[in-house]
């Protein structure tokens, strides 16, 4: 008897919450990307990964200090009142998101700094949240 093999919308459908990648980059406008988190955590999980420039503008816009935080998930959550938050460093080229193998369901970059779009739209990834899009589109 032959397998058959699930595509990704079947294994997504069979966990309890779709799992959403969010990219913050240094781009003006934090307030974007904290709302869109707010409103994702509402029906799924979201992994987050945050460029070095996008710490230093959600500290100047939103007056969040992420830089010298210890426990950069721990705090998070607590902001965002959710424990189904994950945050990856973006140096971390071996988080899962930088693998299509899990199935992620979709990933928004947000705010989306020119520098960050023309990587991704040539594919030179050189940090997580790249490496994240790269496979999102590749998967997809």
């Amino acid at each position: 008897m032959a397998e058959i093999e699930k595509d990704s919308s079947a294994v997504s459908a069979e966990r309890e919450r779709p799992d959403i990648i969010v990219g913050v980059t240094g781009a003006s406008g934090a307030i974007y990307a904290k709302e869109a988190i707010d409103d994702i955590l509402k029906w799924a999980k979201v992994h987050l990964v945050m460029t070095e420039a996008a710490d230093r503008v959600f500290e100047w816009e939103l007056g969040i200090a992420l830089a010298g935080q210890k426990n950069r998930e721990k705090f998070l959550q607590g902001y965002f009142g959710s424990r189904n938050l994950r945050v990856y460093a973006i140096r971390d080229i071996g988080a899962p998101i930088a693998s299509g193998r899990l199935g992620w369901d979709a990933m928004i970059v947000i705010p989306a700094s020119m520098g960050t779009c023309s990587r991704i739209a040539s594919g030179a990834s050189s940090n997580l949240l790249e490496r994240a899009a790269d496979v999102m589109i590749k998967e997809n």
